[in-house]
């Protein structure tokens, strides 16, 4: 496990899909954390086009091809549609929050 913990932080660049308007929401929560820590992290949501003056991607296939490490805080019943997104993107690292 902690193989694949080391390698998901090795990354150049992250994504967390499921961030929403609402600052107190897990996907932020990971969003703001990640930033907070320099990490460069893309933020993804459909439905979004900013999150905080930040652009937000409406897909994974959309991010830049640095990001190689992917955390999924979605509705478990749009995770399988992200793991494929990343799947063809050619992203490995997945990180699955508890409830996705």
């Amino acid at each position: 496990m902690k193989e694949a913990i080391d390698k998901f932080f090795s990354s150049a660049a992250y994504a967390v899909v499921g961030v929403s308007r609402n600052r107190h929401k897990f996907g932020n929560t990971v969003f703001y954390a990640m930033k907070s820590r320099s990490l460069a992290v893309y933020p993804v949501n459909p439905h979004l086009s900013t999150v905080e003056n930040e652009h937000c991607y409406v897909n994974v296939r959309d991010l830049p091809d640095e990001v190689k490490s992917v955390v999924i805080v979605v509705h478990p019943e749009d995770a399988e549609q992200v793991v494929a997104e990343c799947k063809w993107k050619g992203i490995e690292n997945i990180w699955l929050q508890q409830g996705a």
